[in-house]
């Protein structure tokens, strides 16, 4: 978020970041799109090719959930497995793709075109 936060959209973000899941404001999110887009308009690969390919199917269910911003809690009961095996594949995201954040796994998500702007 930035400073300048309408509060009504403190709110959505306050609302659901108690509900557990992540939030990004609309500017903060074209701001990353924009990062990584080429000067054609295209979202550009990042030097990330084949990123994905690394990962086993079920990390890329768990990438995605993590992508749509969904909490280690949501996306174990939306997979119906543990918290515990949840957090696990996201460690393994994290070290697989060099994420370290989940700001970096939300760029590499929009780069390698599981989200859009």
């Amino acid at each position: 978020m930035t400073k300048d936060t309408e509060p009504a959209e403190l709110k959505l973000a306050v609302e659901s970041i108690r509900s557990g899941r992540n939030y990004v404001t609309p500017r903060v999110a074209n701001a990353l799109v924009e990062r990584v887009r080429t000067p054609e308009g295209e979202v550009a690969d990042g030097g990330g090719v084949g990123r994905l390919a690394a990962l086993t199917a079920r990390e890329r269910e768990v990438f995605q959930l993590l992508a749509l911003g969904r909490s280690n809690k949501e996306v174990a009961s939306e997979l119906g497995v543990s918290l515990g095996t949840a957090k696990k594949h996201r460690e393994n995201l994290q070290r697989k793709l060099d994420a370290h954040s989940t700001a970096a796994l939300a760029r590499i998500a929009i780069q390698e075109g599981l989200l859009s702007g």
